[in-house]
């Protein structure tokens, strides 16, 4: 298997998000976890192949470039199409990488590397916070005092009258 990530992004929210400097995509085999790093870089995005040797049989070829947006992200040094320097983790030490095999998806498909940010509430839940937000609301706050206080103006009309002729 071969998981590439699908954003360089970690959180959503409403400031411009910061843009991570590196991203870990994961080849997973049958005995070994290797963590493929992929840092920022100024060149063009490419569709070109970088092979990577897990070991004196077996090459494996990943995408070279992986692009989000505007964001190039390389995993080979300059116009190289061999990954260097990767590193390999026995499926014992999973846990060193980040890299969780009760997160993955039941079709393998996916795989999640953190706690999920939003997560659907159960009935009982959702009831609970509809009383807590009933009783806030229910809550009245006393009127404001007003800005300027009540004051018995008399207007002298008739001198006003007089005054404007």
């Amino acid at each position: 298997f071969l998981y590439t990530p699908q954003s360089n992004i970690r959180d959503i929210a409403i400031i411009p998000a910061k843009i991570d400097a590196e991203v870990l995509a994961f080849i997973l085999t049958d005995e070994a976890i290797y963590p493929l790093r992929y840092w920022l870089t100024n060149e063009s995005y490419d569709e070109r192949k970088a092979s990577v040797k897990l070991s004196e049989t077996k090459t494996v070829f990943v995408d070279a470039y992986l692009s989000f947006g505007d964001v190039v992200y390389t995993s080979v040094t300059g116009k190289r199409n061999e990954v260097r320097n990767l590193r390999s983790f026995s499926r014992n030490d999973a846990e060193k990488v980040g890299f969780y095999e009760k997160k993955s998806f039941d079709d393998g498909k996916y795989l999640v590397m953190s706690e999920p940010d939003f997560t659907a509430l159960d009935l009982d839940s959702m009831l609970a916070l509809q009383a807590l937000i009933d009783t806030k609301n229910a809550r009245r706050k006393p009127p404001r005092a007003p800005l300027i206080e009540y004051q018995d103006l008399n207007f002298y009309y008739d001198v006003i009258e007089k005054l404007r002729r």
